[in-house]
């Protein structure tokens, strides 16, 4: 076969096994660290496509994050984390490849008022372009 055949074959193949899709590996770790939940459900929607809809346990082994893996094409993105009990939200964007490593924590803290006492829930997210120590 030539040099052409060959490259024809190879592009084929890339086009159509592969696709050149030139998508970067996106790794979304999620945590509940809610002391007064014992399990929750999280759902997250990346430019409003669900890509993940689970229930996450509470667990007092710090930290104990469910990895996640995507492969997503390079640019900007919306990114939605919806609590399913209370109705929690937390809006934010990715740009890939910078936000590679993304870190999803749902909270609940007592917050001390004089009047009363009431919970505080939270979706905190935290990302980064390079792998971070986890403790």
């Amino acid at each position: 076969m030539s040099i052409k055949g060959l490259i024809t074959v190879g592009l084929s193949y890339c086009l159509i096994v592969t696709s050149c899709d030139n998508k970067e590996k996106v790794t979304i770790y999620v945590t509940n660290v809610s002391q007064y939940t014992d399990s929750t459900e999280l759902s997250i929607l990346i430019n409003d496509s669900l890509y993940l809809k689970q229930q996450f346990k509470y667990s007092d082994i710090v930290p104990k994050y469910d990895v996640f893996e995507y492969k997503l094409p390079k640019g900007k993105y919306g990114i939605k984390i919806v609590e399913a009990r209370y109705g929690t939200q937390k809006l934010d964007s990715l740009t890939i490849p910078k936000d590679k490593y993304v870190f999803i924590s749902f909270n609940e803290h007592k917050k001390n008022l004089p009047a009363n006492d009431t919970i505080k829930r939270g979706i905190y997210i935290l990302k980064r372009e390079k792998p971070t120590k986890l403790y």
